[in-house]
C-alpha cells in the first residue's frame, strides 16, 4: 500500500503547551482528533513533551523556547523515520531534513505571520510610546529572543517542503516581504461539528439578549488585540447604551493591567474572567449580545469564529485574520482598524435593533462561522499533503547566477524551464545574492564569501583563489540541499561548484547532468589543470550533457572522450519579418550583458572612432545596458547612456531603436576559445 492509499503517520511539533486554552495549540489539538477520526495516526511534540513540568514566568517560558528548537530536532533524528508528514509551527525547525534524517513531507504552518505581527510592533511603538517597555535586562532579552525567533522562522520556511497559511494577507507577505517562493497553500481554521452545536443552542434568544444588553471580548488581553483601544470603545458604547455591560474572557492577565488600560480605577457592570474550561464557553457567550474583537493582526482569530457561532453579532477590525472571516458580511461587521468611533457605532446600533433585526444578524453571524469546518478543512489538508507527498523528489538546478540575474546564462536557464515537468529548486552559487523573485524556488548558497571591490578589480584572482578554504563547507550545505533530490543539473562556468555536484549526486546515486555554456578553460577561476581534472570527471560520469554548441561539443569528445550531448543555446521566440529602415541619418549602437575589464580596451577605441564620426557629421549614440561602466571608460562622450539590466520586454524594446549591435570581445589567444565555441550563439 503505497501514501496515497493508506492512513499517513503525522508529526505536530509546536513550541507551546499542549493546551487547549492557548488558541494556537488549539489549532493541532482540534486537526488532531479530525486526522485519528479519519483513520491517521497522529502524535506531538510540544513544549509540555520537552519541559514536563509547567511553568507561569515568561522568562522561563521564552528560555524554553528557544531550547525547544534543538530538543525538537533530537526527538525527529530519532524517531522521525516513523512519520510521513511533520506539521511544524513555524520557526521550530529551522534545519534541513538530511540534518533530522526525515525524508517524508516537512510543514511548516504559521499561527500567526512573524512579518506581519512585527509590523505592528513598529506601528504600535510609534503609535503609543507610552507604553512600558520594561527594564533594560529584559528589552535586551526580548529583543534577542524576537531576533531568534524571526531568523529561526526565516530558515524554516527555506527548508520546509510546503508553507501552510492561515490567511490571504500572510501568503502575500510570503511573496512580498520576504521574496520567497516556497510552495504555500492557505488552510484556515474551524470548528468541530460538535463545538458548533453546543456554542448555537446555549445561546438566548434574541429578546432575552437584547433586555440585558452585554457585549463580550475573546481573547488574550495584549496591544495587538485591542487593548489600547478598549477603554475609549467602551467609554462611547456606554453613552449610547448606558444600561450595559460588559464580560471579558480568557485574558490571562490580573484584572488590574485590563483596568488600567481601560483607563479606569474600577468598572461597575464589568465581568472579567481571567481563564475558563474551554468546555464552559458556550454558557459564558449564551447571553451576550454583541461581540467586539479589536485585533490588529491575527492568524485566523478563533475567539471571532466561537463568537460568530455563537449567534453574536462581533464587529472587528478589518485586519489580517478576521477579514477573511468576515468578509461575506464586511458591511455589518468590519470597520477600520484603529477606527473606534465606527466600531462603537456599529456595537451601539447592534444593541439598539430590533428582535428580528438583531435575529437576522445573529442569523449571518452563525452562517459565517458555518463556513468553517475542522472536519472539511483537516480532509482538504490531507488531500493537498498527499499531493505533496507524491512530488517530493525534486530536480535541482545549481548555477553560479540567479533566476533573474542579467546574462545568457540566466535566460537559457528561464528557457529551458519555461514549463518544467517536474518539481525544481534553484541553487545559485555566486558569492552575491541572486536578484529577488517569486517565480520559483531559489536558495542561495555561496562557492565562497564576497570581498566586495576586489572581486571587479584586476586583483579579482585573489578572491577566486579562496575557493578551497570553503570547499566543503559549501559540499556539506549542497548534500544537505540535495537530500530529497531526484536528479542534479549543474552549469560549469567559473568555479568548481559543478564538481562538488557532480560528487553528491554519485554519493547520493542519482543522475547528474553537466550543461556547459563556454569552454570551462576559458572560464574557469582555477589553474586549467584543475579545470581539466574536474571537467573529464563531470563529462565522463554524468547521465547527459548540454552544450552551447556543436563546435564545443565536438571539441570536448576529443578532449574528455567520446560521450553523446545535445547542443542547447540562447535564442529568440520569434524573427522579424523584414529589415528595419532607417532614414534619419544617426547611427545607434547597442551593447547588452554583462561588461568585463578586459572590454575596456575595446570600448576607449569604439569611442574614439564615434567621435571621429561625429565631427563628420554624423549623429551617434551608444546605449549600454549592462548596469555601470567605470567613469573613465566613457568621461566626456556626451553620447553614451548606461542604463541597468532589464527583461527581454525591455530589451526587445531597445531593439527597436538600434542600428548596430556591439560586442567589445578582445579577438586575441585569451578569448580563443571563446570565439569558437560560444561567439556564434550570441
Amino acid at each position: 500500500m503505497n501514501r496515497r492509499e493508506r492512513p499517513l503517520r503525522i508529526l505536530c511539533v509546536i513550541n507551546l503547551p499542549w493546551d487547549a486554552r492557548l488558541g494556537a495549540t488549539r489549532v493541532w489539538m482540534e486537526l488532531t482528533q479530525e486526522w485519528r477520526a479519519a483513520g491517521h495516526s497522529v502524535d506531538h511534540f510540544s513544549l509540555s513533551d520537552a519541559f514536563p513540568r509547567p511553568t507561569r514566568r515568561n522568562t522561563v517560558l521564552s528560555l524554553r523556547q528557544l531550547l525547544f528548537v534543538p530538543r525538537a530536532a533530537r526527538f525527529i533524528r530519532k524517531n522521525g523515520a516513523g512519520y510521513d508528514v511533520i506539521d511544524s509551527l513555524l520557526g521550530t525547525i529551522p534545519f534541513p531534513k538530511t540534518k533530522l534524517r526525515f525524508d517524508g513531507l516537512l510543514v511548516a504552518r504559521s499561527v500567526g505571520f512573524f512579518w506581519l505581527y512585527e509590523k505592528f510592533d513598529r506601528h504600535a511603538r510609534n503609535r503609543w510610546p507610552e507604553i512600558p517597555r520594561g527594564k533594560l535586562a529584559g528589552r535586551f532579552f526580548y529583543s534577542f529572543t524576537r531576533r531568534r525567533g524571526l531568523r529561526s522562522a526565516r530558515r524554516a520556511i527555506d527548508q520546509a517542503d510546503l508553507v501552510n497559511l492561515p490567511n490571504d494577507d500572510e501568503l502575500r507577505s510570503l511573496r512580498q516581504d520576504l521574496h520567497s517562493a516556497q510552495p504555500a497553500i492557505v488552510q484556515p481554521y474551524g470548528l468541530s461539528e460538535e463545538r458548533r452545536r453546543d456554542l448555537s443552542q446555549a445561546a438566548r434568544s434574541p429578546e432575552q439578549r437584547l433586555a440585558s444588553p452585554k457585549v463580550c471580548f475573546l481573547g488574550m488581553w495584549s496591544v495587538r488585540k485591542g487593548a489600547r483601544d478598549l477603554g475609549e470603545i467602551v467609554r462611547r458604547i456606554r453613552t449610547a447604551a448606558p444600561n450595559v455591560s460588559f464580560r471579558f474572557l480568557g485574558t490571562f492577565t490580573d484584572d488590574a493591567v485590563v483596568l488600567r488600560d481601560l483607563g479606569i480605577e474600577r468598572c461597575e457592570g464589568c465581568e472579567m474572567i481571567r481563564e475558563y474550561d474551554p468546555a464552559a464557553l458556550p454558557t459564558l457567550l449564551a447571553d451576550c449580545t454583541a461581540g467586539i474583537f479589536p485585533s490588529y493582526v491575527e492568524g485566523f482569530g478563533l475567539g471571532l469564529l466561537e463568537q460568530l457561532a455563537s449567534g453574536i453579532p462581533t464587529v472587528a477590525y478589518d485586519a489580517p485574520g478576521p477579514r477573511q472571516i468576515l468578509a461575506p458580511c464586511r458591511a455589518e461587521f468590519l470597520v477600520l482598524a484603529g477606527d473606534v468611533a465606527e466600531m462603537s457605532q456599529r456595537l451601539a446600533a447592534i444593541l439598539r435593533s430590533s428582535p428580528a433585526q438583531y435575529a437576522a444578524l445573529s442569523e449571518k453571524a452563525r452562517m459565517t462561522a458555518a463556513q468553517y469546518s475542522w472536519r472539511d478543512i483537516a480532509a482538504n489538508t490531507i488531500q493537498i499533503y498527499r499531493e505533496h507527498l507524491s512530488k517530493q523528489r525534486v530536480m535541482i538546478f545549481a548555477q553560479p547566477f540567479g533566476w533573474r540575474s542579467p546574462g545568457g546564462g540566466a535566460r537559457i536557464l528561464r528557457a529551458l524551464l519555461r514549463d518544467p515537468i517536474y518539481p525544481v529548486q534553484l541553487i545559485c552559487t555566486s558569492t552575491q545574492h541572486p536578484p529577488p523573485q517569486a517565480e520559483v524556488s531559489e536558495t542561495h548558497l555561496p562557492l565562497r564569501p564576497h570581498f566586495g571591490r576586489l572581486e571587479r578589480s584586476r586583483f579579482a584572482g585573489i578572491a577566486h583563489a579562496t575557493s578551497s578554504l570553503f570547499a566543503q563547507r559549501f559540499s556539506r550545505g549542497l548534500a544537505q540541499i540535495c537530500g530529497n533530490a531526484s536528479a542534479v543539473h549543474a552549469i560549469a562556468h567559473g568555479g568548481l561548484d559543478f564538481s562538488h555536484a557532480f560528487d553528491v549526486a554519485e554519493q547520493r546515486r542519482i543522475p547528474f547532468f553537466l550543461h556547459v555554456h563556454d569552454d570551462f578553460l576559458y572560464s574557469a577561476h582555477v589553474p586549467n589543470l584543475v579545470a581539466n581534472r574536474a571537467m573529464a570527471r563531470a563529462w565522463s560520469g554524468a547521465a547527459a550533457r548540454f552544450v552551447i554548441s556543436d563546435q564545443l561539443g565536438r571539441e570536448y569528445q576529443e578532449r574528455y572522450g567520446s560521450r553523446d550531448y545535445t547542443v542547447i543555446t540562447d535564442g529568440v521566440d520569434r524573427i522579424a519579418s523584414a529589415p528595419q529602415l532607417r532614414t534619419d541619418g544617426r547611427l545607434r549602437l547597442y551593447f547588452m550583458g554583462l561588461f568585463h575589464l578586459e572590454y575596456e580596451s575595446s570600448l576607449r577605441t569604439l569611442i574614439d572612432s564615434l567621435r571621429q564620426l561625429q565631427r563628420d557629421g554624423i549623429a551617434v549614440s551608444l546605449t549600454m545596458r549592462c548596469g555601470s561602466l567605470r567613469r573613465g571608460n566613457f568621461a566626456g562622450a556626451e553620447f553614451i547612456r548606461v542604463l541597468p539590466f532589464a527583461d527581454e520586454t525591455e530589451i526587445e524594446r531597445d531593439l527597436a531603436d538600434t542600428d548596430l549591435l556591439y560586442l567589445p570581445l578582445p579577438f586575441d589567444a585569451e578569448h580563443a576559445s571563446f570565439v569558437r565555441f560560444s561567439l556564434s550563439t550570441k
